[in-house]
């Protein structure tokens, strides 16, 4: 019995791993891109880091390490906790929740921007296009594209 249901896991797990990822958005279900397309630039992701240290690098550290109740927002653990979500999900939860101390307080360019920061530390490619504010875009980019 247990060698006629094999071949079918193997078959589901290969099309598992090789199916393209997919969000659904309410209704609507949509293809994300995972890849290692470049989605911001050198420049954004300076402003970035600037916008960064004068915004979140007090909770979050210098070196996005995090500190305390602050998560770290570079390396395995952010990953592991993002790599499923979308570059719009990061977004959305910095622009509605960030700084702690004043959520939704800074220009949605400085979000942004920070975000670009961030999927820099996280090793995705640097672009010729800066990260857009298009929320259908952003929703098609999965965080598993860097690190």
């Amino acid at each position: 019995m247990h060698r006629q249901v094999l071949p079918y896991i193997v078959i589901a797990v290969v099309l598992a791993i090789t199916a393209p990822a997919t969000a659904t958005r309410g209704d609507e279900s949509a293809t994300v891109i995972a890849s290692k397309q470049a989605v911001f630039t050198r420049e954004q992701a300076a402003r970035g880091r600037e916008q960064y240290q004068a915004n979140c690098s007090t909770c979050h550290m210098e070196d996005l390490a995090g500190g305390g109740p602050a998560l770290p927002l570079a390396g395995d653990v952010f990953m592991s906790r993002w790599s499923n979500q979308t570059v719009y999900d990061l977004y959305q939860r910095i622009r509605t929740t960030m700084p702690q101390s004043a959520p939704a307080t800074l220009k949605d360019p400085v979000y942004l921007d920070i975000v670009a920061f961030i999927l820099r530390a996280n090793n995705f490619p640097v672009g010729s296009a800066e990260l857009p504010k298009d929320a259908a875009t952003l929703s098609k980019t999965l965080m598993s594209a860097g690190y």
